[in-house]
């Protein structure tokens, strides 16, 4: 009889490093997995792979209703053929980390067979036969999906996994803080910056009828307290695992993308252009209203955003006489309205927005509903959406070196932003040159809500 197969998404940081992007206004939140990448959600990439993986049930587990909320409104409990099954919010008063909440979901829903857990605010690239035969072979109660980086990204940035010859996984080691630091975690000599070792991407296959038996055990339940601590799934339960004998294997997956905070979101959205997650660029079907134009690689345009006429011209036509230039590695959402001159490349373009005349647009994240005027220069930088940029010809506004311009923003003409964050809520008074600076809300608008000004 073929054993179980179900899937879990998990999502439970208060999302701070992601700001401005997952922020709506000053006080309002949305979980990292509901931002959108080439029109869709984080979350819903993840699910509709699941779907196509021919999984049937989804457990979505939250904590906090800052969570929970918009994951159940946004995917309710799916249909009769794929089900979406929610956590209970009871369990938020107990939870003292990752390792905690996977073991107390496991006897909650009842779990048995096999779970693949996935963080809902990243993006995996995998083969689902191979990984799931990967860690059945190996009998492992917890296979941990790794992939392949240059050491150098790994230090501060991302867990280690010591592995054996067989993958069979030795340690687990906490984004250790220098190159030396990584090497000795290997016992590894003679090594430089371009060597290549396992991070752990934060995905697992978990057996689940193991460790419904693993939290009977008195050290389970010890360490499940609240009283006892943090009890992560990295930091604790497997390298508990590992010294009680459990096997823990490594499975190889193909592409990962952390997006949970600004910076790591401005380099993954730019890769995720390439086509590297099929998750994201399986969706962007003819069927789905989008088409690919065949003058560059991996452009992808929605048909109303094609039809859309300026001067009597559509997109298309413009485009084919040189007076609109897009891609390679574009991404243009529903009814974007592009002007002559335009040069758009390696970017990301959600939709309902307009982009004046001689503008560029260049490895950026443009947020629905915003609009770029004319002549301005926007380079490697994100806008959450809603957005007004003035520019002119005479006085251009330029946006580079990975700003982040949160919600319903206005920048005023002549405006330059190097490596600026913009909370929702913040005014500019007046046009000038901003550097390495993160502007908070206005006084004025916090009053209006009755919270505290920050300086």
């Amino acid at each position: 009889m073929e054993r179980n197969l179900t899937a879990v998404q998990t999502s439970a940081g208060e999302g701070t490093r992601m700001w401005p992007i997952n922020l709506y206004s000053p006080n309002s939140m949305i979980p990292k997995g509901l931002v959108e990448i080439m029109g869709v959600s984080i979350a819903g990439s993840q699910k509709n792979k699941f779907e196509k993986d021919g999984i049937t049930d989804l457990y979505m587990i939250s904590n906090g209703y800052q969570n929970r909320q918009p994951l159940m409104s946004r995917f309710r409990s799916g249909s009769s053929s794929f089900r979406i099954h929610h956590s209970d919010s009871k369990y938020d008063q107990t939870n003292n980390g990752s390792g905690e909440a996977i073991l107390t979901n496991i006897k909650h829903f009842n779990l048995d067979g096999d779970s693949i857990w996935l963080s809902n605010d990243n993006l995996f690239e995998y083969n689902h036969r191979n990984i799931i035969k990967n860690h059945r072979d190996s009998g492992a109660t917890v296979s941990v999906m790794g992939l392949h980086m240059k050491a150098s990204n790994v230090v501060k940035n991302y867990g280690l996994l010591k592995v054996d010859a067989t993958r069979g996984i030795e340690r687990l080691v906490e984004k250790p803080g220098t190159l030396d630091e990584l090497f000795d975690a290997l016992e590894l000599t003679d090594c430089d910056e371009e060597y290549s070792v396992y991070a752990n991407t934060g995905g697992y296959i978990l057996n689940n009828d193991i460790l419904s038996d693993v939290l009977k055990e008195p050290w389970a339940e010890k360490m499940m307290k609240k009283e006892s601590g943090l009890f992560d799934m990295a930091g604790n339960l497997i390298p508990e695992l590992i010294k009680r004998g459990h096997k823990v294997q490594m499975v190889p997956i193909e592409e990962w993308g952390d997006l949970g905070t600004t910076g790591y979101f401005l380099d993954t959205f730019v890769e995720a252009l390439k086509g590297t997650f099929s998750s994201l660029s399986s969706f962007l079907t003819e069927e789905n209203g989008y088409f690919t134009l065949s003058h560059s690689n991996n452009v992808w345009v929605h048909e109303t955003s094609l039809s859309k006429k300026i001067g009597g011209k559509d997109l298309t036509q413009r485009i084919d006489a040189g007076d609109v230039f897009i891609g390679p590695n574009t991404f243009i959402g529903p009814d974007v309205g592009i002007d002559d001159g335009c040069q758009i490349a390696y970017s990301d373009l959600e939709g309902y927005s307009t982009v004046g005349k001689e503008t560029t647009v260049n490895k950026s994240y443009i947020g629905i509903g915003t609009h770029i005027g004319d002549f301005a220069k926007i380079r490697s930088s994100a806008f959450t959406g809603g957005n007004l940029v003035y520019s002119s010809k005479n006085n251009d506004t330029r946006v580079h070196n990975r700003s982040v311009v949160g919600c319903d923003i206005l920048i005023p003409e002549g405006t330059i932003l190097d490596k600026v964050k913009v909370m929702p809520g913040y005014e500019f008074s007046s046009a000038g040159v901003f550097s390495h600076q993160t502007f908070f809300p206005t006084k004025k608008y916090l009053i209006g809500l009755g919270l505290k000004h920050r300086k």
